[in-house]
């Protein structure tokens, strides 16, 4: 599934954000990074759909999780984005 993926420092921060993005009707899974974009304490990430970004980011800072990376999948690889 291509869409944007949002690295998150642990489980726990991903589990609460995707809370988060769920109780707003937007559908988010947690997965593990690629290597190529995954950093150190990075070992988890949220995948939303490209759609789902710009409301995804209003939720997410109105709940004050401020969210880390945030990459777009692409049919050569990950492009990281500024929120």
């Amino acid at each position: 599934m291509a869409g944007c993926l949002i690295l998150c420092k642990g489980l726990t921060r991903a589990q609460i954000m995707q809370n988060m993005l769920k109780n707003d009707r937007i559908s988010a899974n947690i997965v593990r990074p690629p290597r190529e974009i995954a950093t150190a304490g990075c070992g988890y990430a949220v995948r939303i759909g490209e759609e789902s970004l710009s409301r995804a980011k209003i939720v997410l800072r109105n709940g004050r999780l401020l969210p880390g990376k945030v990459y777009i999948e692409s049919g050569n690889g990950y492009r990281e984005i500024q929120l």
